[in-house]
């Protein structure tokens, strides 16, 4: 019985190998090396995705939102006008974008959690790779995003942030416990609080420009 299977599968393996011979394209030299550029070609544009995706977003915060770097863009409200890669409606987003090679390394402040508020979020570099969680159990804390070719030592009383890259992005959302009016007040006041700026001007941080997107249209899709 065992050798009528092994003779079996055998026969089918025949038959299917002399179908897909009969089946052959046959490609010239050219033919393959342009199929060869086109599948490269493919492979730039999915790999190049999140870093041009990520410049998008940035643009759309510096041109709809008239915000420039360690400024923040937020949607109080939630809104479809948030034209950003995979958002909620009814999330209370907050963008700001660090530039490195600009400002040196650069400090952010995010507020702990107060009854009835509290951020979750992510700093990523600028291929969406993703650095480090903020506000996991309502902790608040100062991180300091470096350049990558920073060398010197980190002051204290900061958590270091290495991204690979130059410019990052950072995506906290405002998590209110109900829509309850204090709740959202909380939630207002603890966002008016976060803060990013360069860390050469740590004894005296400039005042923190916060802008309202949810009534403005953010175009920031490839």
């Amino acid at each position: 019985m065992a050798k009528l299977v092994s003779a079996l599968i055998i026969s089918l393996l025949l038959v299917s190998q002399s179908a897909t011979a009969q089946n052959t394209t046959t490609f010239t030299s050219e033919e393959l090396a342009s199929r060869t550029v086109y599948r490269r070609a493919v492979d730039a544009v999915i790999w190049g995705l999140p870093l041009v995706g990520e410049d998008t977003v940035k643009q759309a915060a510096f041109r709809d939102g008239k915000a420039n770097f360690n400024d923040i863009v937020w949607w109080r409200k939630g809104s479809w006008k948030n034209q950003s890669p995979t958002p909620n409606v009814n999330t209370r987003y907050m963008y700001f974008f660090i530039n490195t090679k600009q400002d040196g390394p650069v400090v952010v402040e995010l507020p702990s959690a107060v009854p009835g508020a509290s951020f979750y979020g992510t700093i990523e570099d600028a291929w969406y790779v993703p650095l480090t969680d903020m506000g996991l159990e309502g902790k608040g804390g100062k991180y300091l995003v470096l350049p990558p070719d920073y060398k010197d030592a980190v002051p204290d009383g900061y958590t270091p942030v290495r991204p690979a890259t130059y410019n990052t992005m950072t995506l906290p959302r405002s998590i209110l416990a109900s829509d309850a009016e204090k709740d959202v007040q909380a939630g207002d006041e603890l966002v008016k609080q976060v803060k990013v700026y360069p860390l050469s001007k740590a004894s005296d941080p400039p005042a923190q420009r916060l802008f309202d997107m949810s009534d403005v249209l953010y175009d920031g899709l490839v």
